[in-house]
């Protein structure tokens, strides 16, 4: 008695109290699937501290003095309920497996594992809570554990994104959740709103309107309606009209102001299902330029649906405006937080309309440029003339629309101030008792007359400019006819400053027209890979065939011989079969007969080409290692016969670039300079873009500078060379992960952080202890550490190497030779901690 009444029953009792205050405590977003159980963070645990240490102290009693009671049990669920309460996973855990395995009632054991689910979700374990979930769920419950048991499994299922048995596992606990309580009504809107998502539309109406059959609180009660009227179908003219005056009912009712937003957003919705795109566009601006509060991140639901209808709304079709949806998905990105439904998806997509918008704009502008250059200065500077004055007129009619919008806003403010304090009655027919009408009395006479001090002559419209208030000494001079109207003056003086700007982009715009050939040229390599890259983003990420089609074909019209020309050939090979516009037959001549010994060439000759160069590929790495063992002995001659052999007969290898340097650093071991500097010159002038260019050009530039006395190569040791390009390495144990999944992870970072990038990803065998994988290639020393900083600060790179044994460098390609050659880690990780840290 003494147990259960002095101990458990208080302790249960502050618990219930602590448990409403956690629900009260709790902010939902409408616009996501609502939590079945209530979020806790830190701030409220720190809050609830007192009456958590009450608790404990309560239910530790009954284990402490009265360790044979039958409360025993009731006290530790209590305690490990508290224990997640206060975010000590583990310890409730400890208590809750406790009770399992020391009560003798079987429902209070089975009561103990419904909660040792729920914090096994949150710990997420998720193997463990599916083994006890699996269990409890061949067990026969008493109600009250079922209805907890149904509720934590919906949690694990919602976990796991399996909606559709989520929602069957709340149908299941609804006939044991109190009839008439608010959390009935909760769980009923949970499912409307699932049903909702998987385009059920019947079934979630049933549900909202089951939300509102006992008077819930007002949020869920108004979400519900608004939701409600989204999945009815209407199908009669009558009742689209009788919805849109709901629409406006809802927006003139003063219990609605902090929703509007939300308002606006769902009439844009339904606006939408009835084919009305500028309606709902004109619903959705609303939407972001009202004042909500209510609803978290209710901007960035109106930018994404704005995004999403200039991206792929059916009405769009012929205008894709992608230049305006990446602007809109930019909105959304700042907006949204990483829990937002499709996160992933929204931030992937917004690269992809920004790196789309970034070749249009470099193909716009070259063009500009291009035509500009063509000009004479006469005509240019008429012209540029011309554009400044037009530029000039567009900003006052914008600073003109600016001030109309920020005084429309200050009404609308000024309303809604009044509309939330009330604080004097409207029906007053004494204009100071209304306080309505003085704010809005009061905006009227600021725009009239602009911020005016309490002072006599109020009324004139122009005043003596005067820079402060201090009293000026009796030297001081005063012009007074020189007066300015006070309320212009900071619009003029924003506006001189965006017209003055003007004349500086001319003076930068005449520095980026082209006028040399060199210019010309430079200007064709932009333009030529924004349409390649542009080209790419039609066909692999927008998924339009024809424009894909089109702007390769564009490319090769403009530009006939350029460096994508083979790869551009073989998309148009690829791309005719599922279009009507061109036959890639053509384009399988052009590539055979023109381009015959290319690599688009041979993939059409051959389909398995690539895995067959592979294995290759793996011959030619092995022998080019033997051939540089035997430069690396002093076998000069013997690696530069091996090299030549390599390149004879494996012709199409991926390393063209080590063997042609290899053979070439020979010759400077034989005493034949005069082969050894041409070598160098045809190697850069023939592999531009290769990693080893600028170590050649540092070589070169060594004989141009002392002769004969420098041409001989250091090899076997490290140095600093600080501008160069920069590799990433790491080392990995054989036997703890395979490289298989190490490159996985590298290629989802990659594609993460780096998707405009192009890295050459492999793995090499380093000694019998590690493999390496190696990253290629990092522009500079600065870019390579900061590829360094965000790969260590990667959660999943973390989590995935936590318990494993790795070393990781930055290196560049001269060091990097002579760490393949020596296997001398443990040296550069020397060299690595002076020089790069």
């Amino acid at each position: 008695m003494t147990a259960r009444y002095n101990a458990y029953y208080l302790a249960k009792e502050r618990m219930k109290l602590v448990e409403d205050k956690i629900w009260e405590n709790q902010k939902d977003d409408y616009n996501r699937i609502l939590e079945i159980f209530p979020l806790i963070d830190t701030n409220l645990s720190t809050t609830l501290k007192p009456d958590l240490d009450y608790i404990f102290e309560r239910a530790s009693i009954t284990p402490t003095k009265h360790k044979n009671s039958n409360w025993v049990d009731d006290s530790y669920i209590l305690i490990g309920k508290l224990k997640l309460y206060e975010n000590k996973l583990d310890s409730g855990i400890f208590a809750f497996k406790y009770v399992n395995t020391k009560s003798k009632d079987e429902q209070t054991r089975y009561s103990s594992l419904v909660w040792l689910l729920r914090t096994y979700l949150l710990n997420g374990e998720m193997k463990f809570a599916r083994d006890v979930h699996t269990y409890l769920d061949n067990q026969k419950l008493n109600s009250k554990n079922k209805r907890d048991f149904y509720l934590a499994s919906a949690q694990f299922y919602k976990v796991n994104e399996n909606l559709k048995e989520t929602a069957n596992r709340l149908k299941k606990a609804l006939p044991h959740i109190k009839r008439d309580s608010d959390y009935k009504s909760r769980i009923h809107y949970i499912i409307g709103q699932i049903l909702q998502k998987h385009h059920q539309p019947d079934s979630a109406y049933y549900h909202y309107s089951q939300t509102l059959k006992k008077n819930p609180p007002y949020d869920l009660s108004f979400f519900a309606k608004l939701n409600m009227s989204q999945v009815s179908s209407p199908t009669e003219e009558k009742e689209i009209k009788k919805i849109r005056h709901y629409f406006d009912k809802m927006l003139v009712d003063l219990k609605n102001t902090e929703f509007k937003d939300r308002i606006y957003y769902d009439m844009a919705q339904f606006e939408l299902k009835q084919g009305n795109r500028d309606t709902a566009i004109t619903y959705l601006n609303k939407s972001i330029q009202t004042l909500g509060g209510v609803t978290p991140h209710m901007k960035a639901y109106s930018y994404l649906s704005l995004g999403n209808i200039y991206y792929n709304h059916p009405s769009m079709a012929k205008l894709k405006k992608y230049t305006l949806a990446k602007t809109y998905y930019d909105s959304t990105v700042a907006e949204m937080d990483t829990l937002f439904e499709n996160h992933d998806f929204i931030v992937e997509r917004d690269k992809v309309l920004s790196n789309f918008v970034d070749q249009i704009e470099t193909i716009e502008r070259e063009d500009s440029l291009q035509r500009l250059g063509k000009m004479d200065n006469e005509s240019l500077s008429a012209y540029l003339d011309e554009v400044k004055q037009l530029e000039e007129e567009r900003l006052k009619q914008e600073a003109i629309k600016e001030d109309a919008r920020q005084k429309k806003k200050k009404r609308e403010e000024a309303k809604a101030a009044f509309s939330s304090q009330n604080a004097f009655s409207n029906n007053s027919s004494f204009v100071f008792y209304n306080r309505q009408e003085l704010l809005l009395s009061n905006i009227k006479f600021k725009e009239k007359w602009g911020e005016r001090k309490l002072e006599d002559n109020w009324r004139r419209s122009t005043k003596d400019f005067i820079i402060n208030d201090e009293p000026l000494s009796d030297s001081t001079s005063i012009d007074t006819t020189a007066t300015v109207k006070v309320d212009t003056l900071p619009k003029i003086n924003a506006l001189d400053e965006k017209i003055a700007a003007i004349n500086v982009n001319k003076e930068e715009l005449y520095k980026d027209i082209p006028k040399t050939p060199a210019d010309f040229a430079l200007s064709d390599e932009k333009l030529t890979k924004a349409y390649y890259l542009l080209g790419k983003i039609y066909d692999q990420n927008l998924e339009e065939t024809d424009n894909a089609i089109i702007t390769f074909l564009e490319l090769q019209k403009r530009f006939p011989e350029n460096e994508f020309t083979t790869e551009v050939y073989y998309f148009l090979y690829l791309l005719c079969p599922k279009s009507e516009i061109c036959n890639e037959s053509d384009y399988e001549n052009i590539l055979l007969n023109k381009y015959p010994s290319s690599l688009y060439a041979n993939l059409i000759k051959n389909p398995d080409y690539l895995t067959e160069t592979k294995l290759s590929n793996k011959t030619v790495h092995e022998l080019y290692e033997k051939a540089f063992n035997h430069y690396h002995q002093g076998n000069y001659l013997t690696a530069q016969k091996e090299v030549s052999n390599i390149m004879i007969q494996y012709p199409h290898n991926d390393i063209p670039d080590k063997l042609n340097f290899l053979k070439t650093l020979t010759y400077a071991k034989t005493d034949k300079l005069a082969q050894y500097k041409s070598g160098l010159i045809n190697f850069i002038l023939t592999y531009k873009n290769s990693d080893i260019v600028p170590y050649a050009t540092e070589l070169l530039t060594a004989i141009n500078l002392k002769g004969n006395a420098i041409y001989a190569v250091k090899d076997s040791t490290f140095s600093n060379h600080k501008d160069t390009t920069q590799y990433f390495i790491a080392f990995f144990q054989e036997n703890e992960i395979g490289y298989k999944k190490n490159l996985k992870q590298f290629y989802e970072f990659h594609q993460t952080y780096y998707r405009d990038s192009t890295f050459s990803t492999r793995r090499i065998d380093f000694d019998s202890t590690y493999y390496a994988i190696v990253i290629k290639s990092l522009s500079n020393r600065k870019n390579a550490k900061t590829y360094l900083e965000k790969l260590i600060h990667w959660n999943k790179f973390s989590d995935h190497y936590k318990d494993m044994t790795y070393h990781y460098y930055i290196i560049d390609p001269q060091n990097y030779d002579v760490l393949s050659r020596r296997k001398n880690r443990d040296e550069y990780s020397t060299f690595y901690k002076k020089n790069y840290r």
